[in-house]
């Protein structure tokens, strides 16, 4: 039934349901549903309990629920099926054909009364426009609603949006103070290095210097002990030379058959190495090795095992007697 069912026609429909289902009862009983009389065949014999009272429950119900869902096939087929059933327990209860007409006539006006009471029921101007108006207001309301969630999910995204730039700016901030922390510690790392190479250049060149001051000590002393040396040398020499002038003038005529021995002159090695001692300022067997070593027949090792001194002794020799030869050379001219 439609939602606008006043009471009135509630009632209605309730009197033309029990209406034909006093027919439809009849038309169960005419087409010999059994039926049972528990109190006899007396006084109460309209008392009878039987299937004949499902027929008017199957199709009263099936017809209300097939005009409520109005469905156009369902409705025809249900006033036809309650239409044929009126009419023929109508016509089953009749004495004659009059009665007969007459309870048909009823059974179609219950008929059309059940259907017009859910016929749809034509809206008025004025309910019309109330309609229009409530389902103007509740699209607005709709469209309201819409846009009050729209804003609130566009609100959402705003937030998210901010939240996420604002994550972002401190992830930003972050990787630049650990860019800068670590541009830091490489720049104190490479100072730090460049603090250790210039310490360690310092100290290569004070030790650079300090090697260079104690050369230079060990060449000067080296210079003033072959100095020294070249001094003695020329002293001894020269002293050698004034006390063996005499003996060299006797042995320059000795007499018949007397050998020219002198122990002071001969190698003991039994080697002629012969000496100019107006040259180099050495005597004996000094002038002999370093006359030797100077024309390349010993070395200074050799020369160093026969005179029993160190290599170191016969170098400052050699360098003495050839900075004498560079004097006489100088000397003639």
């Amino acid at each position: 039934m439609n939602a606008e069912s006043t009471g009135l026609r509630r009632i209605s429909l309730a009197a033309t349901l029990c209406l034909t289902s006093h027919a439809e009862y009849a038309a169960g009983v005419a087409s010999g549903l059994p039926l049972w009389h528990p109190w006899g065949n007396g006084g109460h014999a309209g008392l009878a309990i039987g299937l004949p009272w499902l027929l008017p429950v199957a199709i009263d119900c099936y017809v209300v629920d097939a005009l409520e869902r109005r469905n156009g096939m369902d409705r025809w087929a249900a006033l036809g099926i309650l239409a044929l059933s009126v009419i023929g327990g109508s016509a089953y209860v009749a004495a004659d054909m009059t009665e007969a007409v007459k309870a048909a006539g009823v059974g179609v006006v219950l008929v059309l009364v059940l259907a017009r009471l859910y016929a749809k029921a034509k809206p008025s101007k004025a309910d019309t426009k109330a309609a229009d108006i409530a389902r103007t207001e509740r699209e607005a309301e709709e469209a309201r609603r819409v846009h009050l969630e729209q804003d609130r999910e566009r609100a959402a995204a705003r937030l998210r949006i901010e939240e996420a730039e604002h994550l972002a700016r401190i992830d930003a901030e972050r990787a630049r103070a650990e860019a800068d922390a670590t541009a830091a510690a490489i720049r104190a790392e490479a100072e730090a290095e460049i603090g250790r190479s210039e310490a360690a250049r310092t100290a290569a060149e004070a030790e650079a210097e300090r090697l260079r001051a104690a050369s230079e000590a060990d060449i000067a002393l080296l210079n003033a002990q072959a100095e020294a040396d070249i001094a003695r040398i020329h002293a001894e020499a020269e002293a050698k030379r004034a006390a063996r002038t005499p003996k060299a003038t006797r042995k320059r005529t000795p007499p018949p058959g007397q050998a020219d021995i002198e122990e002071d002159i001969a190698d003991p090695t039994g080697e002629d190495l012969e000496v100019d001692t107006h040259v180099i300022p050495f005597a004996g067997q000094q002038g002999r090795l370093v006359s030797a070593v100077l024309a390349g027949k010993l070395t200074h090792a050799a020369a160093a095992d026969r005179a029993n001194v160190s290599t170191k002794t016969i170098s400052r020799w050699v360098k003495a007697a050839r900075a004498a030869q560079d004097t006489q050379t100088a000397v003639n001219g």
